[in-house]
């Protein structure tokens, strides 16, 4: 029988445990219990810069921040502690033009996260900080938001306000093990007794691969180092994994090489005994097949726009394959390309990018693939009730395409505009070469996505950009042919 019955049981008392047990409390959450081994801020929060940054790549993990920065402004007050948080701005300083304009990306991609950002002069930069040298100096970035802040300080802080919303907080608890039932744990065996509890979250730091180990997960070990307060806006997941669940891991056992272009097949065939005639082989299919002497798992599907296949090779007829290959295409002028090009030819074909066009900041539905969500054939899962909801009442947003005749220095995080009005980012782009445009992604509010014409922010200057529709083989003719 359990010592004690808890509701969210928070393990590890650094700067993210407090942080999570403080917003859960703030939040309204009960029965709200943290648990620490020796006491706060001990494992690698207090060894942290305390040098509080705000802009980073992902949108979301500003958005973050800002909301760190933002409870940071006000956690005097509310707890009463001092965490010596000083808001003294930030530069990034440029000492070469190619730096100068890195500088001005950066407050364009600033710019699109609504983090206020100031491209200055290096005698501007020399009133903010006396002791730089402006020998050289080209300008700078400055982010009056940012700061820094004493570690140890801001965790008790936090920690403070976690008590005086109804958190309970105990130091000198060592988490031994746990009870897992039907893939949940249910239980947390430690030296103060065992909680049973809903939800457990370890945010142990580099100590969470040994927790993990005894739920047999294998959690990366990650060195803190920064100090920034991350508070958490999403509900904390119970623990699950599935029960007898037997993974092999096959990868140093495939090589896989990707053959592609309106004469894909012409060229499998040549090098190929078995049939890969469209008969056979339709799109979207998987079929065992040989390529001279090797045995090969073949997948028709593409990510350019033309005819493919995915060959997934025994790693030992790797180069057997690919000397094949190259030998039966010579005649067709076959070529290796990189990503660049693939960037190229996806983009055209209205392929997404994941990790960029999709990513947890949006819904599928949103991303405009909701032809890929099958909610009466599966059972529960996380996000379901929000995409039940956005398939009866529609989405706010949407994934559009864009495009401009000026072939355009872009890398993703750009500013969109409307109406002189800042509306979203690019979340991809490249330069079309066989559509002549400068191509690129970004979500619009559903109410204007009826809209043609938008402007770009790039490196400060801004360019006119269209809303087209699906620019290359829209109706797929050529990659199912």
């Amino acid at each position: 029988m359990a010592d004690h019955s808890v509701k969210h049981l928070v393990i590890g008392g650094g700067i993210i445990g407090c942080s999570i047990a403080y917003h859960l409390a703030k939040s309204g959450e009960k029965d709200v219990v943290l648990l620490e081994k020796a006491a706060l801020t001990e494992g690698a929060t207090w060894h942290a810069t305390g040098l509080i940054g705000q802009l980073r790549s992902s949108r979301n993990t500003t958005r973050m921040l800002q909301k760190s920065v933002a409870m940071y402004d006000v956690l005097q007050d509310e707890t009463g502690l001092n965490c010596d948080w000083k808001k003294v701005g930030s530069l990034r300083l440029a000492a070469s033009k190619d730096r100068m304009l890195e500088a001005r990306r950066l407050a364009t991609m600033a710019r699109s996260f609504g983090l206020e950002i100031s491209i200055i002069t290096p005698i501007e930069a020399k009133a903010l900080f006396p002791y730089i040298d402006t020998t050289g100096l080209e300008g700078a970035a400055f982010i009056p938001s940012d700061g820094h802040v004493d570690p140890a300080g801001l965790c008790q802080s936090i920690a403070a306000g976690a008590r005086l919303h109804g958190a309970m907080l105990k130091q000198g608890v060592k988490v031994l093990d746990f009870t897992v039932v039907g893939g949940r744990v249910t239980e947390v065996i430690t030296t103060d007794g065992t909680y049973r509890c809903e939800t457990v979250t370890i945010a142990t730091g580099m100590w969470s691969r040994e927790l993990g180990a005894k739920l047999g997960l294998t959690i990366p070990a990650v060195r803190s180092s920064t100090s920034i307060s991350s508070p958490s806006q999403s509900p904390i997941a119970p623990i699950t994994y599935p029960p007898c669940a037997t993974l092999i891991e096959v990868t140093s056992a495939r090589a896989v090489i990707n053959i592609a272009g309106p004469e894909a097949r012409d060229v499998l065939a040549a090098a190929s005994e078995s049939d890969v005639s469209s008969a056979t082989f339709p799109f979207a299919t998987c079929r065992d097949i040989l390529i001279g002497a090797a045995p090969v798992r073949a997948i028709r599907i593409g990510y350019v726009g033309e005819l493919g296949r995915e060959l997934h090779i025994p790693t030992e007829y790797a180069l057997h394959v690919y000397d094949l290959l190259c030998e039966h295409g010579a005649v067709h002028g076959i070529r290796d390309i990189g990503y660049r090009a693939i960037d190229s030819l996806q983009m055209e074909k209205g392929y997404l990018y994941w990790s960029a066009d999709i990513t947890p900041d949006y819904t599928p539905l949103e991303a405009g693939l909701g032809f890929r969500v099958h909610l009466k054939s599966k059972g529960d899962f996380i996000g379901r009730e929000v995409l039940e909801a956005q398939k009866n009442d529609g989405v706010s947003q949407r994934l559009c395409c864009f495009t401009s005749d000026v072939e355009l220095p872009l890398f993703g995080g750009e500013t969109i505009l409307h109406g002189g009005k800042v509306i979203s980012l690019a979340s991809s782009a490249a330069f079309g070469v066989t559509v002549g445009k400068t191509i690129l992604y970004g979500y619009l509010p559903d109410a204007l996505c009826g809209e043609a014409t938008f402007e770009l922010e790039v490196f400060g200057e801004r360019h006119a950009i269209s809303h087209p529709p699906p620019l290359y083989d829209p109706d797929n003719i050529r990659l199912k042919s």
